[in-house]
């Protein structure tokens, strides 16, 4: 059996999520809009996202790195995967390139991968 390679587009993902840990005010507009069991292709990309959204409704709007890290270390599976990740190392470099002005066009980029994948899986 040949097996198909999954369209992905972790770059732009990886420009998404960064631009939310630049500006966590952009999950005002996003929130619902994103599934990220389907929207995201890339675990990290996804373990990122999810994190960003849960510290964003339960403990703070803004993005600074001891909370960031504070929530991470709440729970060790968690902190493992943060670890394992790369930490606040990786989301300081996902913020440096991306640029939240962009947002909608990562949003956009971000959906068509998502469907593309979706009319893949389903043949």
């Amino acid at each position: 059996m040949i097996e198909i390679e999954a369209v992905s587009n972790v770059t732009n993902e990886i420009m998404f999520v960064g631009s939310i840990y630049s500006n966590p005010e952009l999950l005002v507009e996003y929130v619902q809009l994103v599934k990220s069991k389907y929207d995201f292709y890339d675990e990290s990309t996804r373990f990122f996202y999810d994190c960003a959204e849960t510290i964003y409704q339960t403990r703070s709007q803004e993005f600074k790195n001891n909370t960031i890290v504070a929530f991470m270390s709440e729970d060790k599976e968690r902190l493992d995967l943060f670890k394992k990740y790369g930490g606040i190392k990786l989301i300081d470099s996902w913020k440096k390139l991306s640029q939240p002005e962009n947002q909608k066009n990562y949003y956009d980029i971000l959906k068509k991968y998502s469907l593309l994948r979706e009319y893949q899986r389903k043949g």
